[in-house]
């Protein structure tokens, strides 16, 4: 059995929606007509590009491979050579209570196979490291979540978020007393901002500078998008990440697309496969901090 493991847990930016559009990009006159749907969101017009339904009869063996080799766990495997196993046991959607549970199960399935005796050569891998990459916390909120400080629900919000963080901590003892290791890394600015200084947290590590998040490492890229989300409203002044790119004194921090939209100049606010090549990166000097390489 394998002796070194490394487990990927998260939402779609770790599952790695839309890879399939490095090969789809050779012929997207043909698959992507430029009409729009109405998303079930407010009524809002989107491109067909945006429509994950859409795409399925599209995905064929070579798309399929494009998209599993581009991911972060694949990079990274490749990094890691044989000696270690990379999974990536993460669904194209779900919350950060989502995740959680679903590392604990899985963790308790290597578990269970020793304890049981279901697979006499089984063993419990002797270093073992789990990627949890953190989502929106509104997707496990009840009720709207207006990421706003002004609003009248900030104080349930925020108490929302802070609770989330102590799951991710009450997590990491968990798997350290299985000599587990948990290394983090986050979607959302808010989640990213208030991890950074913890033990498990791994940053996004673009040459010289480490983003907290995959929406900071997004508004400082030189490359041009249509959409910044970068919001942490737990700052004294939060700031607008449009009026931020437009301010004269704005200056980017690094060259790399992290976008999709960023990478082809189409598609949607996913990572693009430069950034899996940069959170595989990122994993693997974490990693080597830890001594695990």
């Amino acid at each position: 059995m394998f002796k070194k493991m490394v487990i990927f847990q998260g939402c779609s930016f770790t599952w790695g929606q839309n890879l399939h559009h490095y090969e789809w990009i050779k012929k997207k006159d043909v698959i992507f007509p430029k009409n729009f749907f109405t998303w079930p969101v407010g009524g809002e017009t989107r491109p067909r590009i945006f429509d994950w339904s859409f795409h399925e009869k599209f995905r064929d063996a070579k798309s399929q491979d494009t998209w599993l080799k581009l991911r972060a766990s694949s990079v990274l495997s490749r990094k890691l050579k044989e000696e270690w196993s990379c999974v990536n046991d993460s669904e194209n959607g779900g919350s950060n209570s989502d995740s959680i549970f679903s590392v604990r199960e899985f963790v308790k399935t290597l578990h269970n196979h020793r304890d049981n005796f279901e697979n006499p050569y089984f063993e419990v891998p002797k270093k073992c490291v789990v990627v949890l990459q953190l989502t929106h916390a509104g997707r496990d909120y009840e009720g709207e979540f207006s990421n706003d400080q002004n609003s009248p629900t900030w104080k349930e919000e925020s108490t929302h978020v802070l609770k989330t963080v102590e799951k991710i901590d009450e997590l990491y003892e968990e798997l350290k007393e299985q000599n587990i290791h948990l290394i983090t890394w986050s979607w959302p600015g808010d989640l990213g901002w208030l991890t950074k200084d913890k033990p498990y947290s791994c940053g996004i590590r673009i040459g010289e500078e480490v983003f907290d998040s995959f929406d900071e490492a997004q508004l400082y890229s030189s490359v041009d998008d249509n959409n910044y989300y970068f919001v942490n409203e737990f700052l004294d002044n939060p700031i607008n990440p449009n009026d931020t790119r437009l301010d004269k004194n704005w200056k980017p921090k690094h060259d790399v697309p992290i976008t999709i939209n960023q990478s082809l100049g189409m598609g949607d606010d996913h990572p693009s496969k430069e950034f899996h090549e940069v959170i595989a990166d990122s994993i693997y000097q974490r990693m080597n901090e830890l001594d695990l390489l």
